[in-house]
């Protein structure tokens, strides 16, 4: 393992637990932790990855980083999965253009040094403020 890898991996496991889940009171290192635990399902709050695709469609900020070609039903409440037959790839880094199966994707993306796109910045920091207003407790 690269040096730089060790370190930044090690010096997050020293990260303390402040971000609160949206439909629960369990707390995480970073909030693409959060973002896994709710598109995972395993929340107790029932608060699905459908219901985060619906809500990141209903952002205004949504064509920065949502394929229009899926808005729609995303917009409708629809399991993509299902509706397609297949895995599609509906979100896509707005600094690098990395497209992802689910929301949580993105945002692990956007936790790494890979891209300099940051949760605080632009299209991504509105639909942050989006999706708390949606489903915070």
């Amino acid at each position: 393992m690269p040096l730089l890898t060790y370190y930044a991996q090690h010096k997050a496991s020293h990260l303390k637990r402040t971000i609160e889940c949206y439909g629960c009171y369990q707390s995480f290192k970073k909030y693409s932790h959060m973002m896994l635990h709710l598109d995972g399902g395993y929340c107790p709050s029932n608060i699905t990855g459908v219901d985060l695709n619906q809500g990141a469609a209903e952002c205004y900020q949504w064509a920065h980083y949502i394929d229009e070609d899926y808005r729609e039903a995303m917009l409708d409440g629809l399991d993509l999965a299902k509706k397609y037959h297949d895995t599609v790839f509906p979100y896509t880094c707005p600094e690098c253009s990395a497209v992802f199966a689910k929301i949580s994707g993105l945002f692990q993306h956007i936790a790494t040094p890979a891209c300099s796109q940051t949760i605080n910045s632009g299209a991504i920091k509105k639909l942050v403020r989006w999706l708390e207003k949606q489903y915070k407790l």
